[in-house]
């Protein structure tokens, strides 16, 4: 895999209820969370960013927090367009900083936006959603209450119904089907044990991650085998490694010289049942879980980067497979 590029960047991201600032002028990045209170709460709030050098400052409804941008650069250099409310198309050709969680997750941005503002030159946002999109970006700001509350649900299938922003939003995984509405039958593979199937990520550059989420069904009568293995083609030995021991789901995550094992599902899952496995991670802060039993948590190492490197994915087994949905581009 080749060495992620040195570029400037910035990006505002909302995590976990709050706002967070990256930026690199060349010489090293800074992330700032720039919000005291959670802001998804349904109400207009501000941001606020200015910018000297390498001295900066953000606030958020008028509370404001000062950073520094390490190493010598003071100017950014940007050549690439701005992306408003996501970052390109599904698994485009973009770099992604791994800091930046909700771009390699893919999640965009969910609610409104208005008056944007840059070196004090107003930009018609709304002008250019016209321009580009053909209607899924609204013109305005309303919320339409109680999407899931009908006598007909309009997930799919069995798919689980959640409240969106104005839409619902349909979890597929426990299904056999896939979708916006879990309406399309998903893809389903046999293995016989010696067979295998190569999956590359980020294409040409591979990939390098401090997030992952992965949602993988499987049913199987063999108590033993292996579900997926993740692996770089630098001399990196970051791996991520998911198969059925004793008919349980272990999980081995490897990054650097750190090492854990996670051991999931309450009873033996060899009963030729489709099962779902769900393994996220955030940073150093693994997380495994089987069907609807309790997740397992385990912190990897706090001295770790958690940068993953990895470039390829491989599935194998004697099982049957179906619903690989991964989001570490």
């Amino acid at each position: 895999m080749t060495r992620a590029p040195k570029s400037n960047f910035f990006a505002v991201e909302l995590l976990n209820g709050h706002i967070y600032i990256h930026m690199d002028l060349g010489s090293g990045a800074v992330k700032v969370r720039a919000s005291r209170r959670r802001v998804d709460d349904g109400v207009w709030h501000e941001l606020s960013l200015r910018r000297n050098g390498r001295d900066g400052k953000v606030g958020v409804d008028g509370q404001w927090n000062e950073f520094r941008t390490p190493g010598e650069a003071s100017q950014m250099q940007l050549d690439s367009p701005m992306y408003i409310g996501g970052i390109g198309p599904p698994y485009a050709e973009i770099y992604i900083p791994p800091a930046i969680w909700t771009a390699t997750l893919r999640q965009g941005f969910v609610g409104c936006l208005r008056d944007l503002t840059l070196s004090g030159k107003p930009v018609d946002i709304a002008h250019i959603a016209r321009q580009q999109d053909s209607g899924a970006i609204k013109p305005s700001c309303h919320v339409i209450a109680n999407q899931c509350g009908g006598q007909v649900s309009p997930c799919q299938n069995g798919g689980q119904c959640t409240e969106g922003w104005n839409r619902p939003l349909c979890d597929c995984s426990a299904t056999l089907f896939t979708g916006p509405t879990c309406g399309r039958e998903s893809a389903t593979l046999a293995f016989n044990g010696s067979q295998h199937m190569a999956v590359w990520i980020g294409g040409t550059q591979g990939s390098r991650t401090q997030t992952e989420e992965l949602v993988i069904r499987f049913k199987t009568s063999r108590p033993a085998g292996l579900l997926l293995l993740t692996s770089a083609e630098s001399s990196s030995s970051d791996r991520l490694e998911i198969g059925l021991v004793a008919g349980r789901v272990r999980a081995n995550v490897r990054l650097g010289d750190r090492e854990k094992n996670l051991l999931a599902g309450l009873t033996v899952l060899n009963d030729n049942n489709w099962h779902t496995v769900r393994f996220s991670r955030r940073a150093s802060n693994l997380r495994l879980q089987v069907d609807g039993t309790q997740p397992v948590r385990v912190p990897l190492n706090k001295r770790t980067s958690g940068v993953h490197q990895l470039a390829r994915m491989m599935v194998r087994g004697s099982l049957m497979l179906t619903t690989i949905d991964g989001n570490c581009h």
